[in-house]
């Protein structure tokens, strides 16, 4: 269980609430501080806004446009926002990552804005006490900046964003998740297909070659890390792998050699130390065996986490 908060970070007035009520028992608490360039807020030069999905591992993303409610967040200040969870449906121990994007006017001028700290707290009031599910600092000069180029920023709650394949309505593999190899890849929409929520990812592998579906996560060194995924293969498929590459190591250590899981999820668990590394690259993929048609695998539940 995680820590017990007393206090929340931020005084009253400066904590933007948002789909709260007395009855909230999860929620996300974000502090900010900007950089030395600002938000906007609403402005005669063209409204520029801060909006945040919460993706989940087991069911569909939910978005909160204008979390700063319109306010300017100026250099070098200090902001927190709350976000509860319970009216969609998410608990804490759901909660996969959040996705930061600026949303400006279309018809004023694009605002740049540096993020240069961001705390994250996931809690959950048990027992009657608030706990830390899950909680993270990060840091930089700037940790991000928005400009036209980038107006989003990933923030990985669990060790790997988006594990679920729930955030996202399109069929394709789309960041920080991306293929290898040369055959179809994609993520299955609401048909079906999923262990849990409403989507899955999958990829498929022509003759004899190699595709995969891989994600880079950062680490932390000289750890060990237990990563679990549930997998179903088409019915000849015995040449499936499962794991976490390391920089320079070869074969990649703690990788699991799967299948075939004909018309059936099944849990496939990979346990590796860092080392000294400070990323890893999580993958699931396969060797087609050759089969008429091409050969596949579904992925859902992806999950990496410390081994305690």
């Amino acid at each position: 269980m995680g820590a017990l908060l007393s206090a929340a970070p931020a005084a009253a007035e400066d904590l933007e609430e948002h789909l709260c009520d007395s009855g909230s028992r999860d929620d996300v608490l974000l502090q900010f501080r900007t950089g030395a360039d600002d938000l906007r807020g609403d402005n005669w030069w063209g409204d520029s806004n801060l909006a945040i999905t919460v993706v989940s591992r087991v069911r569909p993303a939910f978005r909160v446009e204008n979390v700063n409610r319109g306010k300017n967040w100026g250099g070098g200040e200090t902001s927190s926002v709350r976000i509860c969870l319970n009216r969609h449906g998410f608990t804490a121990a759901e909660v996969s990552g959040l996705r930061l994007e600026v949303v400006n006017d279309p018809f004023g001028v694009f605002d740049n804005w540096n993020l240069d700290h961001l705390n994250t707290s996931v809690r959950s009031f048990t027992l009657g006490e608030w706990q830390r599910v899950r909680e993270s600092t990060r840091t930089g000069a700037p940790l991000h900046r928005f400009d036209g180029d980038r107006p989003t920023f990933d923030v990985q709650v669990e060790d790997l964003f988006n594990g679920g394949f729930e955030f996202g309505s399109q069929p394709v593999i789309t960041a920080p998740w991306f293929g290898e190899g040369p055959d179809w890849k994609g993520v299955d929409v609401g048909i079906g297909h999923m262990l849990t929520g409403r989507n899955n990812a999958f990829t498929w592998s022509t003759g004899r070659n190699w595709n995969a579906i891989l994600q880079t996560v950062p680490v932390r060194p000289d750890t060990p890390y237990v990563l679990t995924g549930w997998i179903r293969t088409s019915d000849k498929v015995n040449t499936g792998f499962f794991g976490a590459r390391l920089a320079g190591i070869w074969p990649p250590p703690g990788e699991v050699h799967f299948g075939p899981h004909k018309g059936v999820y099944t849990e496939v668990t990979s346990r590796f130390r860092t080392r000294n590394h400070t990323q890893a690259t999580v993958f699931a993929g396969l060797w087609g065996v050759g089969t008429p048609g091409g050969d596949w695998i579904q992925l859902d539940e992806v999950e990496l986490r410390v081994d305690r």
